[in-house]
């Protein structure tokens, strides 16, 4: 194991980590080389998770197996299983450990039967990253049979270190945005049945299937993405709660932009799952990226409508604020996407200069925006 670092170096060097704008895969690989030095582990799977839905949305993992679809059930299956990342999110501390979560009874947990002993890394240790009361991610840790368990000093770090990473999320996510959103090709279609598998899938919907994997993934071993096994999980659990529909969740694509799935079961099917995914255009990726600038649920709505054109006396109307209130919510928008027009809102949303910015590394302001040159 590296040397040790204290809790304070590790929680200020992800703080700095957080602000350099790196994409996705590369922020992990970061973090987990810095948590090594105060946490030893055998293996880890990192997630990026759709704030809106806390459906998992993109996986990378380290030095352990392909166990998407167990993954996958535990937390949308319908099981009652422990530490579930949706569950933790709305702790005050989103941090577990799966043996003080089972009462020292780890075999309590499907997804200790099913995924971790079988795995021979049955010792787990799991977080979600959460920044003003949002989730963004989230990270499993393992340790192999006979090592020992994690203990509630590394669990405490981890919950120290769950806004900084959450920060850092939503920067990668921003720079998956800023990828580009004008490729060919139309949507396609992919079925799962029962157990997950694909029973179906469209020419056009492989390129895309594929940029939801990790990178370096060979597609003939590997499980369905994880964000599609989310998003069909889902589907299937709001069909047994209620009358059929569909599910919709953004995710980031593996080479920039984002793809937006829609999942949903055929009338008279109880477990097969239609797909359908495609690139989502630039309004339909606008909310998340104005939540990824700290804009709050009000301000985005305006945001949103300011996009669309609308001017203030319209919005006003719209949402039956005052004219005050309205211009307030107004400055604190272009203060946080640092812009100075309804213009260069729109600029900013559909990102048509943010990934030149971001690989320059340009400083960024303790709330995310760019600081102005001097």
């Amino acid at each position: 194991m590296p040397a040790s670092w204290t809790p304070e170096r590790l929680v200020r060097d992800i703080e700095r980590l957080a602000a350099r704008g790196l994409a996705r895969e590369a922020f992990f690989e970061e973090a987990s080389d810095r948590l090594r030095h105060s946490v030893a582990a055998d293996g880890a799977c990192w997630h990026t998770i759709d704030p809106a839905t806390l459906l998992l949305t993109s996986d990378v993992r380290q030095s352990v197996p392909d166990c998407t679809t167990d993954l996958v059930s535990s937390e949308y299956g319908g099981l009652d299983d422990a530490n579930r990342y949706s569950e933790l999110a709305t702790r005050r501390r989103p941090v577990g450990i799966l043996s003080q979560a089972t009462g020292g009874h780890p075999e309590r947990s499907a997804r200790y039967r099913d995924m971790l002993a079988p795995s021979g890394v049955p010792i787990e240790l799991r977080a979600t990253f959460v920044a003003k009361r949002r989730a963004w991610g989230s990270v499993c840790l393992v340790r192999q049979s006979g090592r020992k368990d994690f203990t509630a000093a590394e669990a405490a770090l981890l919950a120290r270190l769950s806004r900084p990473m959450a920060e850092g999320v939503r920067s990668s996510l921003l720079v998956s945005a800023a990828g580009r959103e004008d490729e060919p090709g139309g949507p396609g279609l992919v079925v799962l049945d029962g157990r997950g598998e694909v029973e179906l899938i469209t020419p056009a919907a492989g390129p895309l299937f594929e940029e939801l994997r990790p990178s370096g993934v060979r597609e003939s071993e590997e499980a369905p993405p994880a964000a599609v096994l989310a998003v069909a999980a889902a589907a299937r659990a709001a069909t047994r709660h209620g009358p059929r529909g569909s599910v919709q969740v953004p995710a980031p694509a593996r080479g920039g932009g984002w793809l937006t799935l829609h999942a949903s079961l055929p009338a008279g099917q109880d477990d097969r799952v239609a797909v359908i995914i495609e690139r989502s255009a630039g309004s339909e990726a606008a909310p998340l990226r104005l939540e990824a600038y700290g804009l709050t649920a009000r301000e985005r709505e305006i945001a949103a409508l300011l996009v669309q054109g609308l001017s203030t006396a319209d919005i006003v109307a719209r949402l039956v604020l005052s004219p005050h209130t309205v211009q307030d919510h107004l400055k604190n928008i272009f203060d946080k996407t640092g812009v100075r027009t309804r213009r260069e809102l729109v600029a900013r949303v559909f990102f048509t200069d943010y990934l030149p910015r971001w690989q320059a590394h340009e400083p960024l302001g303790a709330d995310g925006a760019f600081v102005a040159n001097a």
